[in-house]
């Protein structure tokens, strides 16, 4: 099991942040109660191979371990998870 290289801990998995695209229907919601109108915002879609930017995060510390240009499969995490 690899060790997170900030805080020594033993980990099997790292927690994956990635930026991309998003597509959500936006209606206009109607207020109760006399509250004004709001923008109202349907289920979000992921916009396929619209992803920019990953990082790789110690799911103990919160540290970022890795960071890529949208690369899902970066060889380096691979490599980094099959340690033993």
């Amino acid at each position: 099991m690899p060790k997170c290289p900030k805080c020594s801990a033993h980990i099997d998995a790292l927690n994956a942040y990635s930026m991309e695209e998003n597509k959500q229907e936006v209606i206009l919601g109607e207020g109760i109660y006399k509250q004004k109108p709001f923008l109202d915002y349907g289920a979000s879609e992921t916009i396929d191979s619209s992803c920019s930017k990953i990082d790789f995060e110690c799911p103990e510390c919160n540290q970022i371990l890795f960071t890529n240009d949208g690369d899902s499969q970066d060889e380096r995490v691979i490599n980094f998870l099959k340690e033993k």
